[in-house]
């Protein structure tokens, strides 16, 4: 279990230093993006109640174009990466929780709620299902059809060969 959990504890750390400098850079490329709108979008301003401006105005205001869509072409890409990142987190969160059995920061996934229909009064009696469960313990479900087939199996009898 020590091998486990400091492997859950090392992946936990490298994603919390990935999501710091992604989120400073993402900081950072949000002021590059204001600081080639605004000039942009006064060379729009200008450009139209100056027709008669010089051709290099014009290729500024299309380079500043260009930089302002780069700039939000790579940050969209940098969101997605530290959304990515921010739920492989909460994976090994939830696995760190789980080894040392830390029921206050297991919480229950979505997918829950689809093995509740299995839940009865011998089965919240055993802890099978709901807070501090042996549900919540080890089920690893993220689709309803998941969750529905381990709550069957735990509130029925299932044969060893199906598992």
């Amino acid at each position: 279990m020590d091998t486990a959990q400091s492997a859950y504890e090392s992946k936990t750390k490298e994603l919390d230093d990935r999501i710091a400098i992604g989120e400073s850079l993402s900081k950072k490329l949000s002021i590059g993006r204001i600081a080639t709108a605004i000039p942009c979008l006064l060379r729009v301003i200008v450009g139209l109640s100056e027709p008669k401006l010089p051709s290099i105005v014009w290729i500024f205001g299309l380079l500043l174009i260009v930089g302002f869509l780069a700039l939000a072409s790579w940050q969209e890409v940098l969101r997605d990466q530290l959304d990515w990142a921010i739920q492989k987190r909460r994976f090994y969160r939830r696995m760190l929780a789980r080894c040392r059995r830390q029921w206050d920061q297991l919480p229950a996934l979505p997918t829950e709620i689809a093995a509740a229909e299995f839940s009865s009064e011998l089965s919240k009696d055993l802890d099978l299902f709901g807070d501090r469960s042996l549900f919540r313990w080890f089920s690893l479900a993220v689709t309803e059809s998941g969750a529905k087939t381990i709550g069957q199996w735990m509130a029925t009898w299932t044969a060893v060969g199906v598992i």
